[in-house]
């Protein structure tokens, strides 16, 4: 698993370094921090995290997303998540507000630690949700996501919200 995991994150980076190099050549691009609850089944609070994204405009209306997430250890578990999302872009209010379903796959890591005793578990997962962001400036937006996660025992609704700087 640990081998996989490694491919998939080299895999992921060099997606990444291509989609940076054509993002030189044409698109809007964006960077943002997140902060991101998820929330068990019966609605209690299950754990949170801090993220970071890079986003690309593929079209005027299509963006793809990789997310880098961090889950704070909670109960000894400690989790992390890169996912690439994409989401089609239905523009209002004069382009100020930008609502959009995403669907993304990508990888979650698990981690229990306790009493000196470490395991991990990888896992490919997917999202599927909608979001919105809304432009405070030419650069700066604010931004909500619902997602709902899927990836092996670790199914959950998330909710995420961020600021992004476009340049």
């Amino acid at each position: 698993k640990v081998r996989v995991m490694k491919k998939f994150l080299l895999f992921a980076m060099a997606v990444m370094c291509m989609a940076v190099g054509q993002a030189q050549v044409k698109g809007d691009m964006a960077a943002g921090v997140n902060l991101n609850m998820g929330f068990g089944y019966d609605g209690d609070y299950d754990n949170m995290g801090i993220g970071a994204k890079f986003q690309y405009s593929v079209t005027d209306k299509i963006r793809v997303e990789p997310t880098f997430v961090y889950y704070f250890e909670k109960n000894y578990l400690s989790m992390t998540e890169f996912i690439v999302n994409a989401h089609y872009l239905f523009p209002m209010l004069d382009g100020k507000l930008n609502a959009y379903p995403l669907a993304g796959l990508g990888l979650v890591t698990s981690k229990v630690e306790i009493f000196g005793f470490s395991e991990s578990e990888s896992n490919f997962g997917l999202d599927l949700g909608g979001g919105a962001e809304y432009k405070l400036t030419d650069n700066f937006s604010l931004g909500a996501e619902l997602k709902y996660y899927i990836a092996g025992d670790w199914n959950h609704i998330g909710l995420q919200v961020g600021v992004t700087y476009a340049f």
